[in-house]
């Protein structure tokens, strides 16, 4: 019995951008973050992008170091919505975007990409 934490990693694809491993931030961008829940039996990661701008858009890679390691895919889209707005606008810059990866660490016959990745989007 071999009771062990695995690693995750969070990339930006199309940039070829590691932003995270494990709790470390790697980019230097001060608007990412990670976060995880390790009371969660699925080890449940949070990828935190803060004042979500035009350039955050893409894939988003979350990658657990695993004997064979487990990858999971996510898309952000942009939308300024001050460009859909007639009239006079506020614009708020407050937008942030949260992507979850779920680590699985028991054996099973489900395949690996079992738990969803999420891009949500709150302003």
């Amino acid at each position: 019995l071999c009771e062990c934490e695995s690693t995750v990693a969070w990339m930006h694809f199309e940039q070829s951008a590691i932003l995270t491993v494990h709790n470390h931030v790697i980019t230097r961008n001060p608007r990412i973050s990670v976060t995880h829940d390790k009371h969660d039996k699925h080890k449940t990661w949070f990828l935190h992008i803060t004042n979500v701008q035009e350039e955050d858009k893409g894939r988003y890679m979350c990658q657990i170091n695993t004997v064979t390691a487990k990858t999971q895919f996510g898309y952000l889209h942009v939308v300024d919505f001050s460009r859909h707005h007639h009239g006079p606008c506020r614009k708020s810059h407050n937008y942030g975007t949260e992507l979850t990866c779920c680590t699985q660490i028991e054996q099973s016959d489900r395949r690996p990409d079992s738990c969803p990745m999420d891009a949500l989007l709150s302003g």
